[in-house]
């Protein structure tokens, strides 16, 4: 009966030891899977998102380019990270534009600055890049769907990092700029609609409205925008509906209205002819699968130039980056933009009044 006993405790320990293992394993990959471009969760945002192209990889110092200068700023009790590059030669004595470049979800700046690469642009055509990062313990910008909802406010923050910003460097105050990709463009848009009168212009990248957030939006301004959407991103669905990723506990990633309706939304909102001028741009490269086409509206109020970049074919990635997608349901990059090239031509031809 003892030997009994002691078998059955023995199989009871070999299964229980089995039942963690596999626990962990499947906690890693929900982990892992977050850990892609920009999620099919980051489009998310939210806790338990999975994979995105700007998503991210465990943050590690060593991934920062040694030209990023990191910065921390208390805001709200809590220490906020970022880093900024200065382009050589400054001297404190003209001012200079800036732009703000935003991560996606559960993504991390150190990312962004390889993904996008505004730094090395920045280092050609003289203007100041600053990379923040979200809370660390989700990395997730609160963007204005109810699922990335939270204390804290990460408008506050970017007022009181420009405000500190602006304190020590010399910056153009009428050329600030803001740009970022899925959870991060979610979070350009809503700067777009609450900061209209900080920024000068907006370019949003693979990002729709939230369905929460459209009634919210009132810009004091017509407000330069231009978006860039993939048709075949399946984590920001191009016809619109919910954002893409792992469902823990029953949590989903909330819901944006359809590209096109966010482009209706930006026209009808800068007051534009809502018949486009459309350019189809040279597929500079075929084996990537994907087209382009430039989208153009015309007689905006206050000149507030409104287009989008539509990458027939493209996914939920940075078109032009040299950086692979992390994860295969990204879906394709287009290398017939470099959309970090494409957002400077048009911020440089905006300024604040």
């Amino acid at each position: 009966m003892n030997t009994v006993v002691r078998l059955g405790m023995a199989l009871l320990i070999v299964l229980i030891g089995i039942t963690t293992v596999s626990c962990m394993a499947a906690l890693r990959g929900v982990r892992l899977g977050a850990a892609a471009l920009g999620t099919p969760s980051d489009a998310g945002g939210g806790s338990g998102t999975r994979g995105e192209r700007f998503l991210r990889r465990r943050d590690s110092k060593a991934d920062v380019p040694p030209s990023l200068q990191p910065g921390t700023l208390m805001h709200g009790g809590v220490s906020r990270s970022y880093y900024t590059y200065m382009p050589p030669g400054y001297t404190g004595q003209r001012p200079l534009p800036l732009v703000m470049v935003f991560h996606g979800g559960h993504s991390n700046a150190a990312t962004m600055a390889r993904t996008t690469l505004f730094h090395e642009l920045g280092d050609r055509e003289h203007f100041i890049v600053v990379y923040p990062e979200a809370i660390a313990t989700d990395r997730v910008w609160n963007d204005g769907r109810n699922t990335t909802a939270s204390p804290v406010n990460d408008v506050a923050f970017v007022d009181a990092l420009l405000r500190d910003l602006m304190g020590s460097l010399k910056v153009d105050s009428h050329r600030v700029y803001a740009t970022g990709a899925s959870n991060g463009g979610m979070f350009t848009l809503r700067l777009a609609c609450e900061r209209s009168s900080t920024f000068a212009a907006f370019a949003p990248v693979v990002a729709n409205l939230p369905v929460d957030f459209v009634s919210k939006c009132q810009p004091t301004r017509p407000v330069p925008i231009l978006l860039t959407n993939g048709t075949a991103d399946v984590m920001m669905p191009w016809n619109g509906g919910e954002v893409a990723g792992l469902r823990i506990l029953g949590r989903g990633k909330g819901y944006v209205i359809s590209s096109s309706e966010t482009h209706k939304f930006w026209v009808q909102r800068n007051g534009c002819d809502p018949q486009p001028t459309i350019d189809e741009l040279p597929d500079k490269d075929p084996r990537d699968g994907t087209r382009v086409k430039a989208v153009r509206y015309h007689g905006c109020r206050a000149n507030a130039e409104t287009g989008a970049l539509i990458v027939e074919g493209g996914g939920h990635t940075w078109p032009g980056s040299p950086q692979p997608p992390t994860v295969g349901k990204a879906g394709k990059t287009s290398h017939d933009i470099d959309a970090t090239v494409s957002i400077w031509q048009f911020f440089a031809k905006h300024a604040l009044p």
